[in-house]
Parts: structure tokens; sequence; C-alpha cells
């Protein structure tokens, strides 16, 4: 309804409610002559969308991404296609296909799970309404056009909230015309399917100088099946037998006519994991969107030119990903932290035993875990048990009334930290 009424249309409506309501009492004379008023008013408005014209080209564009709580401004051109000039011109951003199905709200005594504890029952309606703040990852403000003359282009600046991370898909904008009452909008619709990538928030950590030694690499970095081998290149020289056929420099060998092969030279570099836990039954839980805020601030602020970063973490499987010297870039693993998502169908254990193999590689381990209970302790326990230096930060959802004992990082409390929802960044300024 809000799209077809201005607020000041809102207002009226309200107005002509509450008199019509209230008009029909004995001796409310001066109500229904309100009410009569503003009918009249609604009707006049309502004729005036015949006089609508329609002949207009609108293109929107977006920019690439935007972090979650920043609010920015994106174009969008509108031309006038007619020769008589238009005015009262505005855009909407249509937000229909947000709102959750029948089936959400329908149903009866859901319960909202928080860790492993069940809370409470809710309604369908306040479900349905759950669902709506679930999908709803922006929020678009109506954007002013200026009058146009016949032919003329202009550019409307449409200003968007990012509440949220993850894909925000746009589908319809609204060209709307008031009426000469400034109470309707008549509304042309325009197909413009686009999808715009709300990156986490991201908070500010001081400069850490990441623990752990170079390892030896041979032949250069062989990462996971999934993403391939990228090797350290340094010459050619001639073939041995028993060099691999994949080695072969095809265009050398078709120059010479001898067998050509491609030399590597092993490698010396850090490679640091990064390990988030995503083990929580509550879609929505704050504790876990910061923890993924968190780890893409230690992906936004490690330098990457002399290293590995690996992005641990537990989905629907056991995800690996690699950034670091010409593997991949930060931005692109911050892509991948902006549609992670929270796993309540596998155990702990999973994560545990995809540490567990890749820690013969690990040069320096960061965790950033939803909770310290015994198998997150055993964890660190194991990792440290390898020699490999640990940073720990243990998000909660309320400061504790007495700290957390570091259990197994008794002897390291300088690289133990708690982050508490709402004071996220004083937690991470310890660090």
């Amino acid at each position: 309804m809000q799209k077809y009424f201005t607020p000041v249309g809102l207002v009226a409506l309200g107005g002509w409610a509450m008199a019509g309501n209230l008009g029909l009492a004995p001796g409310s004379t001066q109500m229904y002559q309100v009410f009569s008023l503003l009918s009249v008013l609604f009707f006049v408005a309502w004729l005036s969308r015949f006089t609508f014209r329609k002949n207009f080209n609108v293109k929107r564009k977006l920019p690439r991404w935007v972090t979650a709580g920043e609010t920015i401004q994106y174009p969008v051109r509108i031309q006038n296609l007619s020769k008589a000039p238009v005015s009262g011109l505005s855009l909407l951003e249509d937000q229909s296909h947000l709102l959750p199905e029948q089936k959400d709200y329908l149903k009866d005594n859901i319960q909202i799970k928080h860790g492993s504890k069940k809370t409470k029952n809710i309604s369908g309606l306040e479900k349905w309404f759950q669902k709506l703040r679930k999908n709803r990852r922006v929020l678009v403000g109506e954007g002013f056009a200026p009058e146009l003359q016949g032919g003329e282009e202009a550019e409307v600046r449409m200003e968007l909230n990012a509440i949220k991370r993850g894909y925000h898909r746009f589908k319809k904008l609204y060209l709307a015309q008031r009426d000469p009452f400034g109470l309707l909008r008549f509304l042309q619709p325009f197909e413009q399917k686009q999808s715009l990538l709300i990156l986490p928030k991201l908070y500010r950590i001081p400069p850490i100088q990441l623990p752990g030694k170079r390892h030896h690499q041979p032949r250069g970095v062989t990462l996971a099946s999934h993403v391939g081998e990228s090797e350290e290149f340094v010459g050619l020289r001639d073939y041995r037998p028993g060099d691999p056929l994949r080695d072969i420099h095809w265009r050398s060998w078709a120059k010479s006519g001898e067998p050509v092969v491609k030399q590597y030279q092993d490698e010396f570099f850090s490679r640091q994991a990064l390990i988030l836990d995503t083990f929580t039954e509550d879609e929505e839980s704050p504790v876990f969107e910061d923890a993924v805020s968190i780890a893409a601030s230690f992906v936004n602020n490690i330098d990457l030119q002399d290293s590995l970063l690996d992005l641990m973490f537990i989905g629907t499987e056991a995800y690996c990903f690699t950034s670091g010297r010409n593997l991949g870039s930060a931005e692109r693993m911050l892509e991948i932290l902006a549609s992670v998502e929270s796993c309540s169908s596998q155990k702990f254990s999973s994560l545990t035993r995809q540490v567990q193999e890749r820690t013969g590689m690990m040069s320096g381990c960061i965790l950033v875990l939803l909770s310290w209970d015994d198998q997150r302790q055993e964890l660190v326990r194991f990792i440290r048990s390898k020699y490999i230096p640990v940073t720990v930060v243990v998000v909660q959802e309320n400061a504790p009334e007495t700290p957390l004992e570091p259990g197994p990082m008794q002897d390291l409390t300088e690289r133990f930290h708690v982050a508490t929802v709402g004071a996220i960044q004083e937690g991470l300024n310890r660090l």
C-alpha cells in the first residue's frame, strides 16, 4: 500500500477512515463533511491517473558491492521519451518479492532456538515478520527526479542503507508520478533484474604480527583439489626421463625440436589458517553474525603479499579457501564470507577433523569461536600440541559475570580474547 500512497496520502487516508467511522454517529456533521471532502479529493486524484504519461526509459547502475552498515547512493538514469515536459516524478524499488510466502505465517506454535536451548514459541504472524527481517538486506528510499523537458535525461540518486550481509536481488524499479494533490502515486514498472553483494560489517583491527615461521612448500603451493595448483616458475631446461608430461613446454619443443620442460623452484613462506566456527541452530544468531564480521575483519587487515591465508569452516560440507601470493584475493574471500551460513546439520567434530588434516601446512592459526566449551578447548589443545601458534577470539552474546577461564590458553592469555555482541570493536582493540 505504501508505494501507491505518498506520506501525505497515508495521513489523509487515516483521516478519511477515522472521519468515516466518527461520521456515522448522530450529530457528527463536521466529521461527515471531512469524510466527504477527503472522498472527493481521493476520487479526483484517482481520475488524474489517466493523464500519466508512460513514455520513459529508466536504467539503474549498482556498485559491485557495499559493506553492511554503510549508506550509499547509486545513480538511476531517467529519460523522457515524449515531447511534453513532465514533473512530479520519483523512483521506487520494488520490495514485494521479499515478502514471505503464505506457509510462513499460517503455521502456529513455531519454536525459536538459541544454541541448544529452546527459548519460546511464537505465532505464525511473528514468524512472518521474522522471515521478512531475514529477507530484507537493504532499505532504499524514494528518489525524486527534476522536471524533465521533452527528450531530456536526468540522473536520480537513490539512497541505500545496507542492513545485513548477503546477496540482495533487485527485480522491478517503479517510476511514479504524483497526482496534483500529492496524495497518490501512479506507477510504471521497469524490469531491472540485478543483484548487489553486501559484505560483512568490518571492524578496525590493530596491526598484528601473525605468529609462526615459514614452512617449506615443495614445488610451490599445492592447494586443495577444488583450487588446483600454483607453482613458482623459474625457467626452462632439457627434458629428463621421469619428468611429468604436464611440465613439458610445448611451444619451446616445437621451436627447438627437442623436448623442454618447465622448471620450478621450491618456496618457503608462512601459511596462516583462519578457522570460523559456524555451529549454531539459531539462523539469526547475533553471535554468529558478529563472528563472521570478525573473520572478515581479519581477512581485510592481514597482509597476504608474502603469505597464504586458509579460510576454513563447515557448511553443507567442509570448505577451505586460500588467498595470497596471487592465488586469490582478499576481496574474493570477503565475498565468500558474505554468503556463509550457520551449520546445524553437522557436529563440531567435522571441523576438528578438517583442521587435523591440515595442521602440517599451518604456520599459525586464528580461531573465531561461538562458545568456549570442551570440544572447542580440545581443538585448541590439539593445535597447540603441534607447536602451532594460536590466537583465539570467543564471541559471546552477553558479557559474563566472571571472566572466561582461558583453559588451554592459560599460559598465553595475551592471545585469548573475548568479544561481546554490541561491544565487538572494544574487544578487538585488545588484540
